[in-house]
């Protein structure tokens, strides 16, 4: 079997068993993404009527609100699922043993997988964003860009990659720690910060958006809102998808550093 069938086969395998609870898949995914955009826009509005003011970050507050929905929808596709997070049970169980003993890689069985779940809440969150979030950013005064959203699938694409990768990497850490979740929800808890699915990078400090530049978080949120409602140039999208695809090769490197060392510590034990 060649190497593109194995993992189109893991690919199938896992769309098949993401839709397998359809109910718990809509609501996860439904009241996830909702519940969020609607506290952080809820926020803002708050903060432009206490505040009084015109703009925040080159923003109106019809723009903030579209901004935050957008970003949430972004953050919601590209967060990490369980499958990276299983990988440290793995570890821990013994179960990594069956992976060691056929010819395929761990790390990339993981991505695939992980992948399978992004395509079923991707298709799912685009329908939502079409019938509800267009009329409604229309309402609003703010027209969604269609070039812009083009651009930012791309961006997207390799955002699923960036957070899998981080998420397995953390997972991977079950090497050496007896329990790594508290890893993960510092992440998440972090991502929600730097990603820019609280607030625009623009809105913050210089200096604090300088640095934000340069981290990979920024594409899981907001470069592809920011591409989707027009206040990064679609022109640009070449220039982050190129930091993108560097910061995949920067944390695949660290990956499959973490896994070679790990692989000295694991004792094989159960499975």
């Amino acid at each position: 079997m060649s190497i593109i069938s194995k993992y189109f086969a893991v690919l199938r395998t896992g769309l098949s068993n993401s839709m397998e609870y359809r109910a718990n898949f809509i609501m996860n995914n439904l009241f996830g993404l909702v519940i969020s955009a609607m506290v952080n826009m809820y926020l803002w509005k708050s903060v432009f009527e206490s505040t009084a003011q015109a703009t925040i970050g080159n923003m109106t507050m019809a723009d903030m609100l579209v901004y935050i929905a957008t970003a949430s929808v972004c953050a919601r596709i590209t967060q990490s699922g369980r499958t990276e997070r299983n990988a440290a049970e793995e570890i821990r169980s013994g179960d990594l043993n069956k992976y060691l003993l056929k010819p395929i890689s761990h790390t990339i069985y993981t991505l695939v997988s992980s992948l399978s779940e992004h395509i079923s809440a991707l298709v799912f969150i685009v329908l939502l964003t079409l019938v509800v979030g267009i009329p409604l950013a229309h309402s609003a005064g703010v027209e969604i860009s269609v070039v812009g959203v083009l651009a930012s699938l791309p961006i997207l694409f390799c955002a699923i990659i960036i957070n899998s990768l981080m998420s397995v990497t953390i997972s991977y850490f079950a090497f050496w720690f007896d329990e790594v979740w508290t890893f993960h929800v510092v992440k998440d808890i972090s991502l929600w910060f730097l990603s820019g699915q609280l607030l625009p990078m623009s809105a913050l400090p210089e200096t604090a958006r300088f640095i934000a530049s340069i981290m990979p978080f920024q594409y899981l949120a907001y470069v592809p809102a920011g591409l989707i409602i027009g206040k990064i140039p679609a022109a640009d999208m070449l220039l982050h998808l190129s930091g993108a695809i560097v910061w995949i090769g920067i944390l695949g490197s660290i990956t499959a550093l973490i896994w070679q060392r790990g692989l000295r510590r694991f004792g094989a034990y159960g499975g």
